[in-house]
């Protein structure tokens, strides 16, 4: 039986989503995929989260056990699996950094960044912030203190938090899959939201115009344990 790379908790998920046009994307898909659209639109999402007990080949790494991440992502089809692509990720650690560089070919940078959790009676607050030069970035998302649901199947909301799969290149060209395995997650209503990045400056200048743009979609996912596996070339 094949065994995870990485075994940790993702929480407190905030996803921004934004409509774009396909030509953007098209650079960016591996070969042998297609886009994956809903209801005809395609989309990147701004992901924030948390690491938690992070477990690589089994280790507890020091200083890599905790820690934030933010990416941004897109969404594709291969051979009737639906999955993500990164576009840019950042954590504040270097070794996660390496080991991704090196193991999954993914776009990671190590930059700055914080992360905090503030709750009180009347709701939750996740903020996240990175640095990418001398700017500093910072994501928030406010949730009410009620229990998380499950979304319906055909909703926009399960369409973009549920994905097994990550799509990507190795240093050949050749497309490449790694399985991300979680249950379900549930969601929080957001009650509040502020995003304010320079897409520009963090992302490229082809996302510059996303600094002006209003999400089309914003919910925060409360999470849960995940296994990460080693990507295999399927094309």
């Amino acid at each position: 039986m094949t065994r995870p790379f990485v075994e940790a908790h993702l929480v407190n998920l905030a996803f921004f989503t934004y409509q774009v046009p396909d030509d953007l994307l098209k650079p960016y898909v591996p070969r042998g995929c297609v886009l994956d659209k809903f209801r005809g639109a395609s989309y990147v999402t701004l992901v924030a989260f948390d690491f938690e007990e992070t477990r690589v080949a089994g280790w507890r790494v020091p200083m890599h056990v905790e820690f934030p991440q933010v990416s941004l992502q897109f969404y594709v089809r291969h051979d009737g699996r639906r999955g993500v692509c990164f576009i840019r990720e950042f954590a504040p650690r270097l070794g996660v950094s390496l080991v991704a560089g090196r193991v999954f070919n993914e776009p990671y940078a190590a930059v700055p960044m914080t992360t905090m959790t503030e709750r009180t009676d009347t709701e939750q607050r996740f903020s996240r912030s990175f640095r990418v030069g001398d700017q500093i970035h910072r994501v928030v998302a406010a949730v009410s203190p009620d229990l998380p649901t499950l979304p319906r199947p055909e909703s926009e909301e399960t369409w973009i938090k549920e994905h097994e799969w990550c799509f990507g290149s190795n240093r050949e060209g050749r497309a490449i899959v790694y399985r991300v395995a979680h249950p379900q997650w549930l969601v929080w209503h957001v009650n509040w939201y502020s995003v304010s990045v320079d897409f520009g400056a963090a992302f490229g200048e082809k996302w510059r115009f996303l600094s002006k743009e209003s999400a089309t979609h914003v919910m925060v996912a409360e999470g849960s344990a995940v296994k990460i596996y080693k990507p295999k070339v399927i094309g």
